[in-house]
């Protein structure tokens, strides 16, 4: 898409708006600042690669998390758009003012933020669907990663249970890049990942993003975890397994990327094998 292009969205609003500049890259859609041609309003604009699906599961994660009364980026449009003859998935979303900080205060907040979206009331359909769709991602995360093990990392991995657990709302893919420290305690954002699952699952990938993505991870992770037990009460139990599934699903997803698209594999790897073996101190 051209930065400085006019787009008429083709929904019942009918806004037009014109892309100003790229944000960065989802991956699953390419993300872009546009402003209102009649007022100027700021809103962030976001269309498909080539699977919608991510952007109709946020846009769904959104709706259901706003009518409980969860503040996120709120949803103004939706439909399609026709870029370069290929018709595409579109979102356009609230413009949240703030920024991206790794500053022990914005991940305390996101910590707090992480256990109030897990406590957002599931509504039984989902909540009588998500036992299934739980075991199944744990066996096709397993299956994923086995390839990259050696025979004695292999079982030790299969051998791995988790305990049975109440499930919630989960982000997904809960990072200080989905998190825009500003008004009102901060935002997640960026909901296309948005999975109902055992609160230790969201809890556990935050602490293995914050420790393969900061440089002084170790803070970063002790201030989330104070954030998460400050607004819930406690910290949930078997985060080590989670943590292990996390690990190696980040370390499956980076090894398939294209060369210098995404960082060495390796240490998630052995962040893995390491929990397996011997556990991390904040599990």
């Amino acid at each position: 898409m051209i930065i400085g292009a006019e787009l008429h969205l083709p929904t019942r609003q009918g806004r037009q708006v014109r892309v100003v500049s790229r944000l960065p890259r989802g991956r699953t859609s390419s993300v872009f600042a546009a402003i209102d041609a009649s007022d100027q309003r700021r809103y962030v604009l976001k269309v498909a690669h080539d699977d919608e699906l991510p952007l109709v599961r946020e846009a769904e994660a959104i709706d259901e998390l706003e009518s409980a009364g969860y503040r996120t980026r709120p949803v103004l449009d939706k439909g399609r758009l026709t870029i370069d003859g290929t018709p595409r998935a579109f979102l356009l979303l609230a413009w949240v003012e703030g920024e991206r900080s790794a500053s022990a205060e914005s991940c305390h907040l996101l910590g707090r933020r992480l256990a109030e979206l897990h406590d957002v009331p599931v509504s039984h359909t989902m909540h009588s669907s998500a036992t299934l769709s739980v075991k199944r991602r744990c066996s096709e995360t397993v299956a994923e990663v086995l390839p990259y093990l050696d025979a004695r990392m292999r079982r030790a991995l299969q051998e791995l249970t988790p305990r049975a657990s109440s499930v919630c709302w989960n982000h997904g893919d809960p990072s200080l890049d989905n998190f825009i420290d500003g008004a009102g305690g901060g935002t997640l954002i960026d909901f296309g990942n948005a999975v109902i699952a055992p609160a230790a699952a969201d809890l556990a990938r935050l602490c293995v993003t914050l420790q393969l993505n900061e440089a002084d991870s170790a803070p970063a992770i002790r201030a989330a975890l104070d954030g998460y037990r400050e607004r819930a009460g406690f910290l949930p139990h078997d985060m080590g397994y989670w943590a292990v599934l996390a690990a190696g699903g980040i370390a499956v997803w980076r090894a398939r990327q294209p060369p210098n698209t995404a960082p060495s594999s390796a240490e998630a790897l052995r962040m893995m094998t390491e929990a397996i073996t011997d556990g991390w101190s904040w599990c």
